[in-house]
């Protein structure tokens, strides 16, 4: 599980590591998509936020499992409160794993992006 606390409006980067049971990064080499959402609840669809290999998600060390996910001030500036995210990856073979899961706080700001 990966919480994370920000303010409405600001740029936030998510960096991922995929990591097996005993802790150890999974190598993601080959893997064919990685999607992050936000959402009110697991269940609450449409997402309020999607991100994408190629649109906001980039691959920073695939042999170390490690992945960014990036916020930009306009995804965020008109949420506040507590939200559900979550990442999935599918690997080279189709195999879907969701590889993250947590709580997003977002709190109010007085400051608008410009």
């Amino acid at each position: 599980m990966a919480d994370f606390i920000m303010w409405a409006g600001d740029d936030k980067t998510l960096q991922v590591t995929v990591q097996d049971s005993s802790g150890d990064p999974v190598d993601i080499t080959g893997a064919t998509a990685i999607r992050w959402q936000l959402s009110k609840s697991a269940t609450k669809r449409p997402a309020l936020i999607e991100k994408a290999l190629l649109d906001g998600v980039t691959v920073i060390s695939a042999p170390g499992g490690r992945f960014d996910v990036t916020l930009e001030p306009e995804d965020t500036e008109d949420l506040k409160g507590d939200y559900y995210h979550e990442a999935e990856l599918i690997d080279s073979g189709g195999r879907v794993a969701t590889v993250l899961t947590g709580t997003a706080t977002i709190n109010p700001a007085l400051i608008k992006p410009a």
